[in-house]
């Protein structure tokens, strides 16, 4: 019986994962997508351009300008979900409580409660 409701405490923890994954990497996706048409419309108007990396930052000329359109893009998508991340730290109300807040509500029911024998 113990057994049984660990397993559906753990079960309804783990409930909408899926979901969660599927948007994930569609957001990863679309930003990809979004930061690989800013890098293309900042390479094609010459703010970024050509010799900035291969002058500036030491790259090799044997890298083409679609890799560096693509590192570009991957740089993005990176600083992009850094900043989700962050927001999502500070807007989540996981964040907002503190650990040792005295609250009514626990936030990891002890299934175990009901067993405990008084005496």
């Amino acid at each position: 019986m113990r057994i049984d409701m660990k397993r559906d405490a753990e079960t309804a923890k783990r409930k909408g994962f899926a979901g969660r994954t599927i948007f994930a990497v569609v957001a990863l996706i679309v930003g990809f997508v979004l930061s690989y048409v800013v890098t293309t419309y900042l390479f094609n108007n010459e703010i970024l351009t050509d010799s900035f990396f291969y002058n500036q930052l030491f790259v090799p000329r044997t890298v083409s300008e679609d890799v560096l359109r693509l590192a570009v893009a991957f740089v993005m998508v990176f600083v992009l979900q850094f900043f989700a991340i962050i927001a999502y730290a500070i807007a989540s109300p996981e964040a907002k409580i503190r650990p040792g807040t005295p609250t009514a509500i626990a936030q990891d029911p002890d299934y175990y409660e009901a067993y405990t024998y008084t005496d």
